[in-house]
């Protein structure tokens, strides 16, 4: 009989490659999460995401996409992060997809130099999203009342997700 047939999931690449799939998967997942949430930063007790803001309602907080009149009033900071927030993720995104493709496919040298170079440079735009805590957002949208951000839960999952893509770029790098 011939050599039956492995199909995907056979990892031709060697186990560096699960280690930086699973890495890609988690810093991707936490990405997204990160933008998507609406408590990148704090002022009170309501919370600003890059994407989404929270609103009072009667049944409590309610998260709810930036309004196109509230965008106008964005100082560069603040748009600087939400267009580095949205590299940072739609690279990942698809570099995950390539990378879904090292568990069926061997793949060269070059390749996984080119992946390891583009998980970098996703771990760098997400750790600047964090140049959102420099805007004055909070002191515009809360009428001068409050000077400063607070840190909150999604600019730790965006310091969690670059430090994933650096991760996973550390082990593309035993690939080469």
């Amino acid at each position: 009989m011939g050599e039956a047939w492995k199909g995907c999931c056979i990892y031709p690449n060697g186990k560096y490659s699960i280690f930086a799939l699973l890495s890609a998967l988690v810093s991707t997942t936490f990405g997204l999460i990160s933008i998507g949430r609406c408590d990148f930063v704090q002022a009170y007790h309501l919370g600003y995401g890059l994407f989404s803001v929270e609103m009072e309602k009667e049944g409590g907080p309610d998260c709810e996409w930036w309004h196109s009149n509230a965008i106008e009033k964005f100082d560069g900071a603040w748009r600087a992060a939400r267009v580095l927030g949205a590299m940072a993720n739609t690279s990942g995104v698809i570099c995950l997809c390539i990378l879904l493709m090292t568990s069926c496919m061997k793949f060269s040298l070059r390749f996984f130099q080119v992946m390891s170079f583009m998980y970098t440079l996703c771990g760098i735009l997400a750790i600047m999203t964090l140049i959102a805590l420099s805007s004055d957002i909070c002191e515009n949208f809360t009428l001068g009342f409050v000077k400063k951000c607070a840190f909150n839960v999604s600019a730790g999952l965006s310091i969690v997700a670059s430090l994933g893509y650096f991760l996973t770029a550390f082990f593309l790098s035993f690939l080469w």
